[in-house]
């Protein structure tokens, strides 16, 4: 942004103004640029398709990824976004604006959705007590199995073939069509359970098969 410096002068019979120009500052550049990874058609996907079962990544998901090489983490909880499908549905891909990495092999390690907070690889998530009662791939949480790749760049596609592991259970209750026993519209379900199920919890992406 250009601006002008104004100096205004003053005297007892006028006042004047002289303006100067200031060199323009160039912003340093961020070496920042898109790098992406593809995930097979194997790899467990979260929006619920209309058979109640099948589930494919959706519009807006995002994965928080972690990448360790020799020299520690090249970064931590970095989002990637879905940019796309192929056409069918083979693949999907996952892109995010980041600094270079350096060349080299990495263990990647991602997590669904983006955690509320970290601690290193500790992935923190809050599951709300009160829900709608239909499936929210908010509170699906998944974990891969960490995977060894080359390092993520513009110019290739690294596939990541791991598993993605769910670490949550969803209950589903139906009440049929002509056959409600109770004479009365159901509007909400309580269920109270043993052992905490709501609340923060906490997850080692470095470790998906660890007790939370």
């Amino acid at each position: 942004i250009l601006k002008l410096i104004a100096l205004l002068a003053g005297s007892t019979a006028m006042l004047t103004a002289c303006s100067v120009e200031h060199e323009e500052h160039s912003l340093p550049k961020v070496e920042s640029t898109e790098v992406g990874f593809i995930l097979p058609e194997e790899v467990t996907r979260t929006s619920l398709d209309p058979d109640g079962r099948t589930t494919r990544w959706a519009e807006g998901d995002k994965l928080a990824v972690w990448a360790k090489g020799a020299n520690g983490y090249a970064f931590e909880n970095e989002a990637f976004m879905l940019r796309y499908y192929s056409e069918d549905y083979h693949h999907a891909y996952f892109t995010s604006n980041m600094d270079a990495m350096a060349a080299g092999e990495y263990t990647y390690m991602l997590a669904y959705p983006t955690p509320t907070s970290t601690n290193g690889t500790l992935a923190s998530y809050t599951l709300p007590s009160t829900q709608t009662g239909e499936y929210d791939g908010r509170y699906d949480v998944m974990l891969a199995e960490p995977v060894v790749e080359g390092a993520l760049t513009a110019e290739s596609k690294v596939e990541l073939n791991t598993v993605m592991r769910h670490q949550m259970h969803a209950v589903k209750i139906t009440i049929p069509e002509g056959r409600n026993i109770f004479g009365y519209d159901v509007t909400r379900l309580e269920i109270t359970f043993p052992n905490p199920v709501v609340g923060d919890i906490i997850f080692d992406v470095a470790n998906p098969d660890a007790e939370p």
